[in-house]
């Protein structure tokens, strides 16, 4: 055998040797609790935690992962990212206050190429937000999101980066043994719910590099509130939960008694077209930025419908 035929396979030994080590390298660093069922919004790397958040939240990350890439919402955020938008004019005798935008018709059905491009746009915004799991800001099971104006969007995007600030008292809520397991269905349905809300405020920090001061409205939808919108795009109003039952139960230890939830979900409808001009006209986004106070929870929501779209059979 020749001395360059050794040397070869010499390099060829070292090299596979080399490609092994590599290997076992990155098995070792590969990050824990990786889970295929949740988007890359929600990788490990976006969550800031000092406690094991991400398993006691998985059933709403995975919820909120699922939902942020169905149809509806795969036209929100194509909307978000890809739509012009036109100013509402308000009247110059107005008082002066926020200025109005709207945005062109949301596709209700994208192509082939719209859903690869919103695809490939929400693997950017993965880069542009970051989450803190166990914010002392928002209080009792809220969220915020904090627009991070000195930072950059990720490449192509014209905005900002976001953090999506979430209260602690998810994570406290939903490790207290005191609270019987049907609540804590609804409480990872708040906090999926939460999640998306919040994202959408990110999605249009990152996307459009805009004021403190500009909001969007969606054609049809009545409210200048990112997270609202979305939700309005998903259940057709806002979803609030009534726990004074479940306070009042847990300060008596009567939580898991029954096996049936103390939290109750009402669905508020919003705001109809009149009042929304009514505001306009008066130059002002108050009471259009979310579902107005005055009108009455008029659909309660389904516990058990709830409790199959957070455990889907085969999950």
């Amino acid at each position: 055998m020749s001395l360059a035929v050794l040397i070869l396979t010499a390099y060829a030994v070292v090299d596979k040797i080399k490609h092994r080590h590599e290997r076992e390298e990155r098995r070792r660093h590969k990050p824990e609790h990786t889970d295929t069922k949740i988007h890359s919004i929600f990788r490990p790397a976006n969550l800031q935690t000092y406690r094991d958040c991400a398993t006691a939240m998985r059933p709403a990350l995975r919820l909120a992962s699922r939902l942020l890439a169905t149809d509806h919402l795969l036209g929100f955020w194509y909307t978000v990212f890809f739509s012009d938008t036109i100013e509402i004019r308000t009247p110059e005798d107005a008082k002066a206050g926020t200025r109005h935008f709207m945005y062109t018709d949301a596709p209700r059905k994208l192509t082939h190429d719209q859903i690869r491009r919103t695809n490939h746009v929400l693997k950017l915004l993965a880069d542009c937000v970051t989450f803190d799991l166990e914010s002392k800001q928002p209080r009792y099971g809220g969220g915020r999101c904090k627009h991070l104006r000195q930072q950059r969007a990720a490449l192509h995007l014209q905005g900002h980066k976001s953090e999506i600030q979430i209260s602690s008292y998810f994570y406290d809520s939903l490790t207290n043994s005191a609270i019987s397991e049907a609540d804590k269905v609804w409480l990872q349905f708040e906090l999926a719910k939460t999640l998306l809300h919040e994202l959408a405020h990110a999605a249009v920090n990152a996307a459009r590099g805009r004021e403190s001061n500009h909001y969007y409205f969606f054609p049809g939808c009545n409210v200048a509130e990112d997270g609202f919108q979305l939700e309005a795009e998903l259940f057709g109003g806002k979803i609030d939960l009534d726990r004074e039952e479940f306070k009042a139960g847990l300060r008596k230890g009567e939580q898991g008694r029954s096996g049936k939830p103390l939290i109750r979900g009402f669905r508020r409808a919003w705001p109809c077209q009149g009042v929304v001009e009514e505001y306009l006209a008066r130059g002002s986004s108050i009471g259009v930025r979310g579902p107005v106070a005055r009108r009455r929870r008029t659909e309660e929501v389904d516990y058990v419908a709830v409790s199959r779209l957070l455990c889907p059979s085969g999950g």
